[in-house]
C-alpha cells in the first residue's frame, strides 16, 4: 500500500469511532452476519478454521493498515471462520453501504486491494502445495517466506526480521510447536534464520529457498 492510498484509507476510517478488543477475543464469529468493515490501527487479528477434532488453523492474519473482510461488502456477509485478536486490537468498523461506496469512488485503491489479494492468493496456493505434498520442513519454510514477504522488515537489504510465536507457527502450518521448534533450531544451525524470544531473522533468503527443492 503506497503513503498515498493509505493516507486516503485511513481518511475515509477515521469517520468512525475507535474501537478497542482485548487479546485473545474474537471479533467476528463464524455464521454470524459480519457487522462491517473492520480496519486495523493498532495490533493483529486471525483468521481462524477449527476443525472437527478442535485444531486451530490460522489461514491470514491481519495488521496495520490492513482493512477486512472486503468480501462480506462485495456478497456474502456470513463467514464460516473465526476472526480472534492476537494483540490487543484498536481498530474501527466502517458499514459495508459505506465501504462499498469507498472502493467505487476511489479506484486506485480497489486496484490497490486487487493486486494484494492476487499475492495472497498465490502464497495460499503455495501453502496449499506443501501441506499437500511437503514435509514439516518445507511446510515451515514457505510460511517463514510468506510472512516475511508480508510483514518483515529489513534495515540492511540482506536479513528480513519479524515477530511471531512458535504457537502461531503451529497454527499456521498444522505442525505441532515441537515440530516447530524443532526444525527452527535445525534452521538456526544451518545459519539461514536466527530465531530469539519471539524475532525471527532470515539471514540467507536464498539458501532457504534451496531448501525447498
Amino acid at each position: 500500500m503506497t503513503p498515498a492510498i493509505h493516507q486516503t484509507v485511513d481518511t475515509f476510517f477515521a469517520a468512525y469511532p475507535l474501537r478497542h478488543l482485548e487479546r485473545g477475543r474474537t471479533l467476528f464469529w463464524p455464521d454470524e452476519p459480519i457487522p462491517g468493515v473492520a480496519h486495523v490501527e493498532e495490533g493483529s487479528v486471525g483468521q481462524y478454521h477449527i476443525g472437527p477434532d478442535g485444531q486451530k488453523v490460522l489461514l491470514n492474519t491481519f495488521k496495520p493498515p490492513a482493512f477486512f473482510p472486503v468480501w462480506a461488502t462485495l456478497g456474502e456477509t456470513k463467514s464460516p471462520y473465526f476472526f480472534d485478536t492476537l494483540e490487543p486490537l484498536v481498530y474501527r468498523l466502517a458499514p459495508h453501504d459505506a465501504v462499498l461506496g469507498f472502493l467505487k469512488q476511489n479506484p486506485e485503491v480497489t486496484l490497490n486491494l486487487l493486486a494484494r489479494v492476487y499475492r495472497g492468493t498465490d502464497g495460499l496456493l503455495r501453502r496449499q502445495a506443501e501441506l499437500m505434498a511437503g514435509t514439516a520442513q518445507s511446510r515451515l519454510i514457505v510460511e517463514l517466506l510468506i510472512y516475511a514477504a508480508r510483514f518483515g522488515t529489513s534495515d540492511t537489504g540482506l536479513h528480513t526480521s519479524f515477530r511471531i510465536k512458535t504457537t502461531e507457527l503451529a497454527e499456521r502450518t498444522g505442525l505441532t510447536r515441537e515440530t516447530v521448534s524443532r526444525q527452527l533450531k535445525y534452521l538456526s544451525e544451518q545459519a539461514v534464520i536466527g530465531y530469539h524470544t519471539g524475532m525471527l531473522t532470515i539471514r540467507d533468503a536464498e539458501k532457504l529457498e534451496a531448501l525447498l527443492s
